[in-house]
């Protein structure tokens, strides 16, 4: 696996120069110098050594080898096209959602009770996945990819209908995924407890494997039992897929989907 770096800080003269000066490639220098790089490249020490003090918004993404991706009895969600919001923008969850046990200050309890509603058909071109903003780790797709990938396992699926709610969309149905699973998280992953709810957040893990199932289990595609979040107002399930399901997206090209390998931490 190889690990990018992104770091964001303020444009000041004397860090711009000093970057420069190393032949770190920069981008929107008038405002923050935004720096991408792999954290092999002989430039990344310089780069940590000349931002190290300031205050900086700093992310890492890891790429998995295709080998690490064949060799794991489960994967996750490492990208996803994302398009579009759910509507009405404003009153979504109250059409979607059961919202007898959310909590507003952590966004923990929301369940699903009825089909999400989009502005339109998606103009997928050559893509088969997708997701909406502000709803993370809801997969979205074309009906045939429904039908050729996930019905055959016994998942289900909801309709998507349009804004008025009075019609179900032709081009895209919403995967459903009814059973959790505990996932083996590593030893001092970041959290975080509601003051309001006492629910417990993690951190979504984003340098190396993300956590696999805790338990043996034979299930296709599971959620998460924890909740992920990174903010205050915002959770969710992630969504683990089998091996056996990650090779039928490979083996049909799938497009619009990327996939992380998950790896259980117990013992090491």
């Amino acid at each position: 696996m190889r690990f990018k770096r992104f770091i964001s800080v303020n444009a000041e003269p004397d860090v711009l120069r000093r970057l420069r000066k190393e032949g770190v490639p920069i981008n929107d220098p008038d405002n923050f110098a935004n720096v991408f790089m792999w954290e092999d490249d002989p430039k990344w020490p310089i780069v940590e050594s000349v931002t190290r003090h300031l205050d900086t918004f700093r992310r890492i993404d890891t790429e998995f080898s295709r080998q690490e991706l064949d060799s794991s009895a489960y994967v996750t969600n490492d990208y996803i096209w994302t398009a579009g919001y759910p509507v009405p923008e404003e009153g979504y969850k109250e059409l979607v959602y059961d919202l007898s046990d959310y909590c507003k200050r952590c966004g923990a309890g929301l369940v699903q009770e009825a089909p999400f509603r989009m502005s339109g058909e998606p103009k997928w071109r050559s893509r088969s996945f997708m997701s909406l903003n502000w709803v993370p780790a809801e997969f979205f797709m074309r009906p045939e990819v429904y039908s050729t990938v996930f019905k055959p396992l016994g998942l289900g699926c909801w309709p998507v209908l349009n804004k008025r709610g009075d019609r179900e969309l032709e081009t895209v149905v919403q995967l459903k995924v009814d059973i959790e699973v505990e996932l083996d998280l590593p030893p001092g992953l970041r959290s975080w407890v509601c003051p309001v709810c006492g629910r417990l957040k993690y951190w979504r893990p984003s340098y190396g494997f993300q956590p696999g199932p805790a338990v043996e289990t034979d299930a296709p595609v599971f959620k998460a039992a924890q909740n992920y979040g990174c903010d205050s107002y915002q959770a969710y399930k992630e969504v683990c897929f089998s091996h056996a399901v990650y090779e039928e997206i490979v083996r049909l090209r799938l497009r619009g989907f990327e996939f992380a390998a998950c790896k259980r931490f117990t013992g090491g």
